[in-house]
């Protein structure tokens, strides 16, 4: 008998070929295969936080649609997904058909981002920050500093034991530039102090008193302006747990005072009892001086008869802000008035000035510049918002609003790029007369 031999027969080939297909779709129902439709998400996340001194909120749009509508100062929104792409992103006021800022940014998929709005409505900014997606592990935190403080440029940041001194310390981070977001350090969990100096110094911008950073928190100390010329705040923008961003108020604000009363002799300005000003006399302005932020008891005395509070204004100083105290009207009838400022510069370094009506019996006021008017009735005692001008020599003139007479005139004041000033009237009608103060 002959062998059997297993021939290779091309029908046989076909038809083992055809049963294998008829099996494949078996094949493939046992098996997960990925589809268009279960790819991983490769989506990059934004969220928006909006500290831009002077925006009590902005609109945040993306390729011209609007994304994240009215977000308030100081505050986040939640994370939206993105393409990976190259995105345009632009802020501008609710109501505003003008951009104040837009910039291009290429986000990558897979990544978590903060976009922050700062510097202010007059010299605005964008910052792009990828957010740090390690974990610090266990027992740990980690922190990193984002610089979004428009004009104080190069700042180093110190983390230490609440009661620590930092006159013999280096720096946590040395010299973070504006616009700077640094990589993170890691730390064991427990209470810390953040405090901010301005590069090479130890003259303190910021200090956060003793804060706790718990085990496993992973966050970015977002330093920015409030309209202070010398202090900063932060809001502090976790990138794990809940992603939440909280503010971290300084304990620093800075007062000053303006001594505008014409019928008082030198005066001692307090703050909870402690004199902050001693020995001013009238008509001038005092330094700024640095205070603790919050509630606080503001009060004047006779400097000749210490004790007797002649004047006293109630309210709270906001975390890292500047504020004139205004002392005005005649004896008897004194009274103490909070002043806002607003000491940064604009987009274009243009100096900035204010009005003040302080005297305690003049009439609504207007201000020219030349034929120009500035202010507009500007009653006693209040101030104007702030007017920029070019860098110059002027002469105001001050009039009476209802009737258009002329009367004071104000030579030769003159104006410097990126200054904020003030010019106070002062006196009774009969002796009236400015007082021009820079405000820095």
């Amino acid at each position: 008998m002959m062998p059997f031999c297993l021939m290779d027969d091309p029908m046989a080939r076909r038809l083992r070929l055809f049963a294998a297909l008829l099996t494949l779709p078996l094949a493939l129902a046992s098996c997960k295969i990925d589809t268009i439709n279960s790819f991983p998400n490769t989506f990059a996340s934004v969220r928006f936080v909006n500290v831009m001194a002077g925006a009590a909120a902005l609109d945040a749009a993306e390729a011209g649609t609007t994304v994240w509508p009215g977000v308030p100062l100081e505050t986040a929104t939640g994370y939206r997904d993105f393409p990976p792409s190259d995105v345009n992103f632009a802020v501008s006021l609710p109501g505003s058909t003008t951009t104040l800022i837009n910039t291009r940014y290429a986000l990558f998929g897979e990544q978590t981002y903060t976009l922050t709005a700062y510097g202010s409505v007059a010299a605005p900014a964008l910052l792009m920050m990828p957010d740090d997606a390690v974990a610090p592990g266990g027992g740990n935190f980690k922190l990193r500093i984002v610089n979004a403080a428009a004009k104080f440029g190069f700042i180093d940041a110190y983390l230490t034991k609440p009661d620590d001194a930092i006159d013999n310390l280096s720096p946590s981070f040395f010299g973070v530039n504006t616009g700077i977001a640094t990589i993170s350090n890691r730390y064991a969990a427990g209470q810390y102090r953040l405090r901010l100096t301005l590069s090479g110094t130890k003259t303190v911008i910021y200090d956060s008193g003793s804060l706790s950073y718990a085990d496993g928190r992973n966050t970015a100390a977002i330093v920015y302006t409030k309209g202070s010329a010398q202090l900063v705040n932060v809001a502090l923008a976790d990138f794990n747990g809940t992603a939440a961003v909280a503010l971290a108020n300084s304990t620093l604000a800075r007062i000053k005072s303006i001594h505008a009363a014409p019928q008082t002799g030198a005066v001692n300005l307090l703050v909870d009892g402690a004199a902050i000003v001693s020995g001013e006399i009238y008509p001038s302005p005092s330094l700024y001086a640095n205070v603790s932020s919050g509630a606080r008891a503001i009060t004047y005395e006779a400097a000749a008869t210490p004790g007797a509070t002649i004047a006293a204004v109630t309210g709270s100083l906001g975390a890292a802000t500047d504020t004139s105290i205004l002392l005005t009207g005649f004896t008897g009838a004194l009274q103490a008035i909070a002043l806002s400022d607003f000491n940064l510069p604009s987009v274009t370094n243009r100096p900035r000035v204010r009005f003040v009506n302080a005297s305690p019996d003049a009439p609504p006021l207007d201000v020219l510049n030349g034929t120009a008017k500035q202010v507009s009735a500007l009653a006693s005692p209040t101030a104007s918002g702030y007017v920029e001008f070019d860098s110059g020599t002027y002469t105001f003139t001050i009039n009476n609003a209802a009737t258009g007479t002329p009367l004071l005139t104000v030579p030769g004041v003159v104006l410097f790029s990126a200054e904020t000033a003030t010019v106070y009237i002062v006196g009774g009608m009969t002796q009236l007369a400015a007082m021009v103060v820079i405000d820095r």
